[in-house]
């Protein structure tokens, strides 16, 4: 059985607002500079049906910040430069309406309307 047909068969009865596969790969890419106290952090979203997807951050006072959509493989992707040595929650908004979660964040922390953000740790 196929993955997503496992994951179906595994949901029966329950509700989903949009297929599980749209959000197939979420990755966070880290580059450390030697001479600098900064962390460069790539944010990336593959998210084929979206219209659009926005990285919600407390770093800029969790206003959303639009994604680039790669044309090449429709992966949606953000870069920010971050302090080191610290942490940063964020998450994913897509289409304006669905709060997705990083699957490669660092940790997780409760948020203020009983879900989690992911956490990104810039410690190198």
């Amino acid at each position: 059985m196929t993955e997503p047909a496992l994951l179906e068969a595994l949901l029966v009865g329950c509700h989903i607002a949009r297929p599980l596969n749209i959000w197939s790969i979420k990755m966070l890419k880290k580059k450390y500079f030697k001479t600098k106290d900064e962390c460069e952090v790539t944010f990336e979203l593959d998210s084929v049906d979206a219209e659009s997807v926005a990285l919600v951050t407390e770093v800029n006072g969790w206003q959303p910040l639009q994604m680039t959509k790669r044309r090449k493989d429709g992966v949606y992707y953000a870069k920010m430069r971050l302090p080191k040595e610290s942490e940063f929650q964020f998450r994913y908004l897509v289409d304006g309406k669905s709060w997705i979660n990083d699957s490669a964040a660092d940790a997780y922390a409760s948020n203020e309307f009983g879900g989690e953000n992911g956490v990104i740790i810039t410690s190198a």
